[in-house]
């Protein structure tokens, strides 16, 4: 069933792109096709995972960040419209590969701006809660799910906001460490709970 939405997303896309009065309109129609701009975005992030349906996904992601752009949306509402400011999953989410597009061009729109995704995480969560989820994610890296260059920024910008709260470096190294040993520990735990139930 996802395989014919991907190919129908497809045809459609490579169809209607640029035969329309404007770009906008096709992102409205098919936000309301998919029940609003965040099943739409979810949509697509799923969609770009798919070597089929790639190229039409990035096409309607840029359409959608251009939508954004010409709202000047803020980035902090964006999180909101996607209900991705709610928990720390939302790092691990493939939608806040656009979101972080959008942030990049929207910061460079505003000159002043230089909003991140992970401070708005780290002043409700910790910034041990934010490491603990990040570190488990580079030892993901064949995961079709995790952009590697969404990790290394996240993780770059975490450092940075440890560093600015005048923490040593040393301390960050060992934050890494424990949460680096926490996730092997769940890791070989859920290894032994398959070997359980096999056995059982």
């Amino acid at each position: 069933m996802l395989a014919e939405k991907l190919q129908m997303l497809q045809d459609y896309v490579m169809f209607i792109h640029g035969k329309m009065s404007s770009d906008i309109t096709l992102v409205k129609v098919l936000a309301i096709a998919f029940s609003g701009e965040n099943k739409l975005a979810s949509f697509i992030a799923k969609a770009k995972l798919n070597s089929d349906a790639k190229s039409a996904a990035e096409i309607l992601e840029k359409l959608l960040i251009g939508k954004w752009l010409h709202k000047d949306m803020q980035p902090e509402l964006l999180l909101e419209l996607l209900e991705m400011d709610a928990s720390l999953e939302a790092l691990i989410n493939p939608m806040l590969d656009t979101v972080m597009k959008y942030i990049a061009v929207f910061n460079l729109k505003h000159g002043g701006s230089n909003f991140l995704v992970l401070p708005r995480f780290k002043k409700r969560d910790s910034i041990e809660a934010v490491a603990k989820m990040l570190v488990p994610l580079s030892q993901a890296a064949s995961d079709e799910s995790l952009n590697g260059d969404r990790i290394r920024v996240l993780q770059s910008q975490l450092l940075q906001n440890w560093l600015d709260d005048g923490n040593p470096i040393g301390d960050f190294f060992e934050l890494l460490l424990n949460s680096d040993k926490q996730a092997a520990e769940r890791a070989a735990a859920v290894k032994l709970l398959d070997v359980l139930l096999d056995y059982s």
